[in-house]
Formats: structure tokens, sequence, C-alpha cells
């Protein structure tokens, strides 16, 4: 019976496996945290045994995901972080599969995640500000039996998108929530919907409506649309505007 070497050929990935697990485990938890920490410690397993193809598809089809992911609904910086280490890992060890000979394994693994790459690199170039949110779906009551109504309410107040597991969002959302617990001149945005999304605003002390919407108009979180359609998107652009507008329940 053949002997498997640990600290084999493949291992030179398991540092990058290693750092996306460190990102996932010290970021603010989110749906996608625990299946992609078990993911990454697969990886390290993977590589330091030497396992090249496995580790090569671990890596290079997390990262496929999470850029597609990110780019479909909004970039999250820590969720950015972990799949360039996980994409990093994958092209190790697809390196590994072409020295052994199994360059089409490694083409293959390849396709999507530049497929992946192009698509979220193209959603990092801004929009010119007169466009933004141009196209996009107007944000709807998480329930609502009124929904055009209260679509056009929501259109004239500050809507702050933020996403359940972005760890820079907390500190926008409470600096409004602190100002207006009423949600009379700004609305919560949960990008995509989820309970949880619902929950943490609720747990902070906010009392009004929440909104959802399929993605971030500014392509990132946390992101603050103004009612004429200019975006601040960062947590740093956020709360200067917040200082600087004197915003309040009565801001308009």
């Amino acid at each position: 019976m053949k002997r498997v070497k640990v600290f084999g050929k493949g291992s030179l990935s398991a540092p990058f496996f290693l750092a996306a697990l460190i990102v996932l485990l010290t970021t603010k938890y989110g749906p996608l945290t625990l299946p992609g920490a078990v993911v990454a410690a697969a990886g390290v397993g993977f590589s330091l045994f030497g396992l090249n193809l496995p580790a090569a598809a671990t890596g290079t089809l997390s990262a496929t995901v999470s850029f597609a992911a990110q780019a479909t609904v909004g970039i999250c910086p820590s969720c950015t972080l972990a799949a360039v280490f996980f994409a990093l890992a994958g092209v190790v060890s697809s390196l590994c599969l072409v020295r052994d000979g199994r360059s089409v394994w490694a083409i293959a693994l390849a396709l999507p995640l530049v497929c992946s790459l192009s698509f979220f690199g193209f959603r990092l170039h801004p929009k010119p500000a007169e466009k933004i949110g141009a196209g996009l779906q107007p944000p709807a009551p998480v329930s609502s039996s009124v929904q055009g109504k209260r679509q056009v309410q929501a259109q004239e107040t500050l809507l702050l998108y933020y996403s359940p597991w972005c760890e820079y969002c907390d500190e926008p959302l409470r600096a409004f929530i602190e100002k207006d617990p009423e949600g009379r001149s700004w609305k919560p945005v949960v990008v995509p919907y989820s309970s949880e999304g619902e929950r943490e605003v609720r747990e902070m002390g906010y009392r009004g409506e929440v909104l959802s919407a399929p993605e971030s108009p500014g392509r990132g979180f946390p992101c603050l649309r103004l009612p004429d359609g200019s975006v601040f998107v960062g947590k740093k652009k956020i709360l200067d505007f917040l200082e600087r507008s004197g915003f309040s329940s009565t801001y308009r």
C-alpha cells in the first residue's frame, strides 16, 4: 500500500488556505462563514498530504464562487481577502498539477476563476454618480401588503445598504439608529434579505421599517444612498457625511 507523504510537493499552498481560514474565523460571522472555514481547513489537509487536484479544486472553485457572489450582491472587504487567499492556494496547487503533467485539469479549473475575476473586476469599476441605481430594482419592505406605496416613500429618504456579514456596517448602523431609531429620515436596506439582517438592526434598537434589495447600488458595503441618487460607500465616508450633515430624525 502506497504511503501518502505529509508535507509533500503540494504543501506550498497550505499557508494560503490557512490564511483564508484565519480571515474567516476572525471576521464577523455570516451564513457562509462556517462552510467557508470547513472548506479552508479541508484545503489545508489536501495540501499537506500532497493531494494537488483536490487542493486546486478547493482553492479555485471557492474563490470563483466568492468573487461571483460579491460581484452580484456587493463587495465585502473580508470576503474579498479570503477569496484572494483561496485563489492563490488554487493557483499554487494548479501549478503543481502542470508540473505533474496534468495541465488539462489546471486549465479546466482556471477558466471559471478567470471568468469570475473578470466579472468581479468589472463590478469594481465605479458607475457615474448620476447613473447610480438607475437600473436597480427599488428596495422593498421585508413584509408589506402595500409595497408600491412604501417603495416610493423609501426613495424619498436616505437608504443605508448593509450586509449581515459585513463587519464594517455595524458602526454606521448604530450611528443612524442612535440619531433616528424610528427610521423617519432613513431606512436600513439588508442585502440580500435575511432574517439575520433584520434581527441585527432590531437588536441595535431600531424600531422602524426594514427594507431589502438584491444588491448594493454602490457595489460595496456599507453604502448610503441619498434621495438625489448620489452614494457614499465605506464606513468612513458615511460617518463623515453623518457628522457634516447634522442628520437627525427631521433630516430632509
